[in-house]
């Protein structure tokens, strides 16, 4: 069987450029979802007022540019190999789990959703932590350049600190990935062409029900250098039910833009280098 060289290039020119323009135009969003889900672990409340509020200190003990755009660099370090690998990823195992059945259920999509989401975190977790210890702020963690949080990770035990966090992230990174594929996916080919309405629900259904992973994963990456949680189950205990869900409300508007913003920019790129821009996916 050959191999669409042509059509793998356009996939990768595709991913980058959505991961670029994705996540850099929802990162003062998803920075400050991850300040208020660290919160309780730093025992500092100037987070958990309103977003304007919170935009308003950050933009005054940091200035602009840092202030809503630290950690955006290690984060496109890390998305955009996992935006290739992601999409590159959805493509082989809906060709497992999808292409070979005439009238595919859900079930066949999530399946290949949350392959795409497993594969991925294994094979870029480690900047994943390094991009939650830069995301925080001087008080939280001083000099906390990229440098410096991999010296910070790897002093505390070894290469094994990289990968903190990634039982949980596996479980719920995984359902996260998966409900997200397996709902556009799913809407896309039976309900709408819409790629809004098919993002946008996809967004709001997998980060509402994947959210509480994301605070233990974020709140384990905190312990590294500052030990509070004795393990992720003591991490639960002490957060408890409303503090797991810090961040939400930040991180659900970052997903109704994201969510369908990814998709709307892969699939426009992938026409426009295909010289054949389908303007339907639009209206």
């Amino acid at each position: 069987m050959s191999i669409d060289y042509r059509q793998k290039y356009n996939s990768v020119i595709s991913s980058v450029t959505s991961a670029i323009v994705t996540k850099t135009g929802t990162h003062p969003l998803e920075r400050l979802k991850v300040l208020q889900q660290v919160s309780n672990h730093y025992n500092t409340k100037q987070y958990n007022n309103s977003m304007l509020n919170s935009f308003k200190h950050i933009y005054k003990n940091e200035a602009i540019i840092e202030g809503l755009f630290k950690g955006n660099l290690v984060n496109l370090f890390r998305i955009i190999p996992a935006y290739i690998l992601k999409f590159e990823f959805n493509n082989y195992y809906n060709g497992i789990f999808v292409k070979p059945y005439k009238d595919p259920s859900y079930l066949n999509f999530l399946a290949s959703g949350i392959c795409v989401g497993g594969s991925q975190i294994l094979l870029t977790f480690p900047l994943e932590t390094i991009r939650s210890l830069r995301t925080l702020d001087n008080n939280m963690l001083k000099n906390n350049s990229i440098a410096m949080c991999c010296k910070n990770i790897y002093n505390k035990k070894g290469w094994k600190s990289f990968y903190t966090g990634l039982p949980v992230s596996l479980l719920f990174g995984s359902f996260y990935i998966g409900i997200q594929f397996s709902v556009y996916n799913y809407l896309k080919k039976y309900y709408t062409k819409n790629t809004f309405y098919a993002g946008v629900t996809s967004g709001f259904l997998s980060q509402t029900i994947c959210f509480a992973g994301d605070t233990i994963k974020r709140n384990m990456h905190a312990n590294i250098v500052e030990k509070k949680y004795k393990n992720v189950f003591d991490c639960m205990r002490q957060l408890g039910i409303r503090k797991l869900y810090a961040g939400y409300r930040a991180n659900l508007l970052k997903c109704v833009i994201e969510a369908p913003l990814q998709f709307y920019v892969y699939e426009n790129m992938m026409n426009i280098c295909k010289n054949k821009i389908d303007y339907t996916c639009i209206i």
